[in-house]
């Protein structure tokens, strides 16, 4: 299972994800959007749909203030798509987006990454003069659409915070800024392939892997940190070495002990004695 505070931030999206299905024209009070943006979790982690720090990165020229308005004015009508895509009376032509629309070409269009937001909307058939819904989808994906429009709103909140010098967190664009994508990528697939119990457990197999000069194995830190988020006990472990008397065990020995830490009782602590007592049982 996730994290506590990524559980609660989960459940949290759904709940405001619900209330745009609910009533697209809802409106979030400042207060109630802080928290999503005041959490420890890296925007890859924050942002599930919204490529949020590439569009960022990608627009990133000249004078900070001006870009980040230019993408904030963009992100501005890109939630408007989504909010009327929502609403129970849609918009005429809704299933389309016209190139040369003066709105769209002005704001969407003009910054990179634009239309891939359209796509993640539903509007995935590219045409010589637009975009639209395929030929056969009579309805757009009410769920996919509530969630990239809240992750749109979300970004837009956070660029006016940062604009005005009131983010809660204050190294948030440089978060966004950071270009993690290579690492956002293999933290991805460590979850999807091994099927770790959070994008933290992810991140910090991805850490153990990259440090140096150690030499782990990928299975071996994959199967540690399901069971324990301590760094310090993940490196003795996966270094074969006790906590308390030093001594080293051959790889094939220490499989056991995740064998017992896997059926230990929910909530037991990893006390520094516990695994020199397991590994002198297992050593004799």
């Amino acid at each position: 299972m996730p994290g506590e505070e990524e559980r609660a931030f989960l459940a949290a999206r759904e709940e405001l994800a619900s209330a745009l299905r609910r009533d697209s024209a809802q409106v979030f009070p400042l207060e109630q959007l802080k928290p999503f943006l005041a959490t420890s979790l890296p925007p890859a982690a924050r942002y599930l749909q919204l490529d949020a720090g590439r569009l960022v990165r990608c627009n990133a020229h000249g004078e900070t203030r001006n870009y980040l308005n230019t993408l904030s004015t963009a992100l501005n009508i890109l939630e408007k798509y989504g909010r009327n895509l929502l609403s129970p009376q849609r918009p005429r032509y809704w299933r389309s987006v016209k190139f040369n629309n003066p709105v769209f070409r002005s704001t969407v269009d003009a910054v990179q990454g634009g239309r891939d937001v359209l796509r993640l909307y539903g509007y995935t058939e590219e045409r010589p003069d637009g975009l639209s819904f395929p030929e056969g989808q009579e309805e757009p994906d009410e769920y996919q659409v509530a969630i990239v429009t809240l992750e749109v709103l979300l970004l837009r909140t956070e660029l006016s915070l940062l604009l005005q010098n009131k983010h809660p967190r204050q190294n948030a664009l440089d978060e966004l800024l950071r270009d993690n994508v290579e690492d956002d990528s293999l933290v991805r697939r460590l979850l999807a392939v091994y099927t770790l119990p959070s994008w933290g457990r992810a991140e910090l197999a991805l850490s153990l892997l990259q440090e140096t000069p150690r030499n782990y194995e990928l299975l071996d830190v994959v199967e540690a940190v399901r069971h324990s988020h301590d760094r310090a006990f993940l490196r003795r472990l996966l270094a074969q070495e006790c906590a308390v008397c030093g001594w080293a065990l051959p790889r094939n020995r220490v499989s056991p002990f995740l064998l017992y830490l896997d059926s230990a009782p929910a909530g037991l602590p990893p006390h520094p004695r516990w695994p020199c007592l397991l590994l002198l049982s297992l050593h004799h």
